[in-house]
This record gives C-alpha cells, structure tokens and sequence, in this order.
C-alpha cells in the first residue's frame, strides 16, 4: 500500500473534473460504509505513469491510502 503522506513534489496537479470525481466517490462511499476503511485501487495500465502520479498525489494530499490487489482480499 502507498504511503498518503508521502509526497511528490514534481508531480503536476490534478484539477477540474478529474478532482471532483475523486472527491464525490470519496464521500458516496464514505456515506455508504460509515466507519469503514476506504481505500483507492488504480488499474496501472489504464493511466500513463504521469496521470497515476498525479491522481497518487492528490490521494495523498486527501489522506485517502492506495491499495493494491492484494489488499483487497
């Protein structure tokens, strides 16, 4: 799992729509499993390694943690 607090400082920042889709999922599960851990997945081969950092980076500046496959089991 990649650590939230964990920045990268040379990452461009992500805006616009792709910010409030992550915000609104955010909160629609937040709501939906009050008290659950939530964690974000990100399919590697769906984004180029500079949107993944991106959309890593603003998930950590939200404190939301990023799992992989196998925290999910």
């Amino acid at each position: 799992m990649e650590d939230p607090s964990k920045k990268n400082s040379n990452v461009k920042g992500i805006d616009g729509t792709w910010r409030e889709a992550i915000k609104a999922a955010f909160e629609a599960t937040s709501s939906a499993f009050p008290g659950g851990e939530i964690l974000a997945h990100l399919d590697h081969k769906s984004f180029k390694s500079w949107q993944k950092n991106s959309i890593v980076s603003f998930l950590g500046e939200q404190n939301i943690k990023v799992g992989k496959a196998n925290d999910f089991c």
